[in-house]
């Protein structure tokens, strides 16, 4: 009985996308802590995260906001904070410590590459640690 109009209902149960990063709990945290977040992707809301965890751990080291400016911005309101960087920093966090993210922002702050460099040099050391690579 194979008729050539039939076709399969079976749908697939998983889940598309790329799995999250982060629990439920620590998302809806998230989202108490900074409401521009409500009704943000996943996604989006995972990339925030990795932002804030070096931009924390280096305005700590700098409050006044003057060794850092370039990777953190100069003021309160976010004026030239380099996002796409602190979010690779922040992914390197995981596999890496405090100290390593503020020796590697050390060397961007002083040299001021291109965030294409930065991306790049960044995924490719991410990629070699957790290879069990040295860098």
């Amino acid at each position: 009985m194979n008729d050539e109009n039939t076709f399969s209902e079976n749908f697939s149960k998983k889940k598309r996308g790329r799995p999250p990063k982060f629990s439920e709990p620590q998302i809806k945290d998230h989202k108490k802590i900074n409401p521009d977040l409500l009704g943000k992707t996943n996604r989006h809301i995972q990339n925030y995260i990795y932002t804030v965890r070096p931009f924390c751990i280096l305005d700590r080291q700098d409050p006044k906001r003057e060794k850092y400016s370039w990777l953190i911005g100069k003021d309160e309101n976010g004026t030239g904070i380099k996002r796409t960087i602190l979010s690779e920093l922040g992914r390197l966090l995981e596999i890496t410590d405090a100290a390593y993210i503020i020796q590697l922002s050390d060397y961007l702050c002083e040299t001021k590459p291109k965030t294409q460099e930065v991306v790049f040099i960044l995924r490719k050391i991410r990629r070699n640690l957790q290879n069990g690579e040295s860098i």
